[in-house]
């Protein structure tokens, strides 16, 4: 689905095409930020990747339509990052405490991209494939929504 950066989605869940006025659901403000692929090809340098993704990034806000059975998954979601982030923050400590500093620091790596994978997959309702100046690019639209919307 291709929206404008400024446009209002109808009330209509995006993942199921629920009508939130029936099934108790509400907007949920969403961030997406975006880059070329090609800049991929930095990550030789992760000092060079970073600057060149923050510069190079665009960026979209959303107020995206959810019924009240994906706001409490993406409540569930997000519950689960915070303890996963907690607990993988506890591990990391008490590893590197105990001298496996080799362990700890692998097991960080591995919970901060495990993380990130699960807030950009299953927290946000939507994926911005593309981002332009105007436009943004979302994949993850229930079908039905995309016909009521007349897509």
């Amino acid at each position: 689905m291709i929206v404008h950066k400024f446009s209002a989605l109808p009330a209509f869940c995006v993942k199921c095409n629920d009508d939130l006025l029936y099934a108790g659901g509400e907007y949920v403000k969403q961030k997406y930020r975006w880059h070329h692929p090609a800049v991929y090809a930095a990550a030789i340098s992760p000092l060079i990747y970073l600057i060149l993704a923050a510069a190079l990034s665009k960026r979209a806000t959303l107020e995206l339509p959810l019924c009240s059975k994906h706001l409490d998954s993406r409540k569930t979601t997000g519950q689960f990052l915070i303890g996963g982030g907690v607990l993988s923050a506890v591990a990391v400590f008490l590893l590197m405490s105990a001298g496996s500093i080799g362990i700890g620091v692998l097991l960080f790596f591995v919970a901060l991209i495990g993380i990130t994978m699960i807030y950009e997959y299953s927290y946000k309702p939507l994926q911005a494939s593309k981002i332009e100046d105007d436009y943004v690019y979302l994949k993850g639209v229930d079908k039905a929504f995309l016909n009521r919307i007349g897509y």
